[in-house]
């Protein structure tokens, strides 16, 4: 994992948007025809709105963008994990993080 951003999202009212860039060789040898698949899954009676994957060809590796709509009826922080895979198998490390609305 090389990065990670956060921001407002502008399709879902309230929600956030984590962009997520992977590389390194074990990202190296995915191809764009068979892409990773992101497995991701947030806490809290939050849920993920939408998920893409698609190839950063600035950095060589795969970018992931979730966009987490945190529950409307409470601050509390949400968990959020993702990890990408290929052939059924996790390919490099998860990313976890702890957002908090506040």
């Amino acid at each position: 994992m090389v990065s990670t951003r956060i921001g407002p999202d502008a399709q879902f009212q309230g929600a956030r948007q984590f962009v997520i860039d992977f590389a390194g060789p074990k990202f190296d040898a995915l191809t764009e025809d068979q892409p990773p698949v992101a497995i991701a899954n947030c806490s809290g009676g939050a849920h993920l709105a939408d998920t893409l994957v698609a190839h950063n060809g600035f950095l060589g590796g795969w970018r992931v963008i979730l966009k987490l709509v945190p529950p409307a009826d409470t601050n509390a922080a949400v968990d959020l994990r993702c990890s990408l895979q290929a052939g059924g198998k996790v390919v490099g490390e998860t990313w976890v993080y702890q957002w908090s609305p506040h």
